[in-house]
């Protein structure tokens, strides 16, 4: 108990060092048992666990989260059915569209993700869009709010389903008190016909249990016993301004391949943001509207070794807007354009991976990742230190939990 207090007192430090207000997330990773991951200060939010990972392995601050090569920890929606597929909703008509019924969810959408896979070749100028839904005496009513950008239909591959995922820059806020639903439908579909269509996952275990609707170009039709395969995230990551991550990592992996200690993509699928290790280099990358900045290390980073690596990102600046730290020691740079803010995820934050273009997991990480910290601001060099300073001292005094 004297160890978990030493770490408790570590953690009130840091919080505040960076101030509570400041605190997007604060995974400590240290749960020894369970299917997930859970933010210190909202415990509600979760990161479900996938593959396997060892729990409890040997942190700097205490036990934490060993990826095993394998495993990796993805952000919860706050309303979300991952429950095995069992079937599709075909598409097979431009004016076809499927809607998820969504009741009781509560929170600000920042993105919403929705299983899918194509069947046969489509036009390059089709594409999908994801809007939020009224309920009008069951059915879908009027769309409320619409995703960012248009997916195209052409980029889904086929086989297994992949996530067509897209951003909502406006935040609508769902009410538990109402009822939404959330649809899938084609914004252009020049070549949709019955052999070359998007097919939409779904499943009828009932985990989920609110039913979908599919409409067929003059009515919609619900059926109560089937779920679509969907996420709704919340705001809690969407960076409008400035940014700064920090994450203790023990990498593993003695092989020069790309791996990544934590990332998302954004609507160009591109990383939005994103920690990787590429051989001995450490690299923190963020993707603005004007491209993507990479603020790398000089190699010399051994494998098995916790180190603490600090990223941060100042809307404001043009020189030195990313800054990558080591220790507490600043090891890279990059700069941008003024003015250019992070772009959102458009899909989950994964840690021990990244997803790629369509949210499935890449560059899965060989080690031990926590904790994990994101701010809304941008921790100066002081700020970087004292952090570092509270979790070595900690290790010093060989206070694990």
């Amino acid at each position: 108990m004297a160890n978990r207090d030493l770490v408790m007192r570590t953690y009130e430090q840091i919080i505040d060092i960076v101030g509570l207000e400041n605190i997007a997330l604060l995974l400590p990773c240290w749960e020894t048992e369970g299917s997930e991951l859970r933010d210190m200060l909202n415990p509600h939010k979760g990161y479900s666990l996938f593959s396997n990972p060892i729990l409890g392995s040997d942190g700097l601050l205490h036990g934490t989260f060993d990826t095993t090569s394998t495993a990796w920890a993805r952000q919860r929606g706050f309303t979300e059915n991952y429950s095995a597929k069992t079937g599709d909703v075909n598409l097979t008509s431009g004016g076809h569209k499927v809607a998820q019924k969504v009741v009781g969810a509560s929170g600000v959408v920042s993105a919403i993700n929705i299983e899918a896979r194509r069947v046969g070749t489509i036009s390059g100028s089709d594409a999908l869009k994801i809007t939020i839904r009224e309920d009008d005496a069951g059915s879908p009513g009027s769309v409320i709010a619409d995703g960012e950008s248009l997916f195209v239909t052409a980029n889904l591959p086929t086989g297994a389903g992949r996530y067509a995922g897209v951003p909502f820059p406006g935040l609508p806020k769902l009410l538990a008190s109402e009822t939404y639903w959330i649809t899938l439908e084609y914004e252009t579909a020049t070549t949709i016909d019955s052999s070359n269509y998007v097919a939409v996952s779904t499943s009828d275990d009932g985990d989920y249990g609110e039913g979908i609707s599919v409409y067929d170009g003059a009515s919609w039709t619900g059926t109560a016993g089937e779920d679509l395969r969907f996420t709704v995230l919340d705001d809690s990551l969407v960076f409008g301004d400035d940014a700064s991550v920090i994450a203790v990592i023990n990498n593993k992996n003695e092989s020069t391949s790309i791996t990544n200690a934590l990332g998302s993509t954004s609507v160009s699928g591109q990383q939005a943001l994103q920690i990787s290790l590429s051989g001995g280099n450490l690299r923190f990358a963020v993707r603005t509207d004007e491209g993507v900045h990479i603020a790398a290390s000089p190699s010399g980073f051994l494998p098995n070794q916790n180190i603490v690596v600090g990223g941060t990102f100042s809307k404001s600046a043009a020189k030195r807007k990313l800054l990558l730290y080591c220790n507490g020691k600043e090891v890279g740079s990059a700069d941008g354009t003024a003015g250019q803010s992070i772009q959102q995820f458009r899909f989950p934050l994964y840690i021990g991976a990244v997803p790629d273009a369509f949210g499935y997991r890449t560059g899965v990480f060989k080690g031990v990742i926590g904790p994990v910290l994101f701010t809304k601001t941008t921790l100066s060099p002081s700020q970087q230190g004292e952090i570092v300073n509270q979790l070595m001292l900690l290790r010093r005094l060989r206070a694990g939990v």
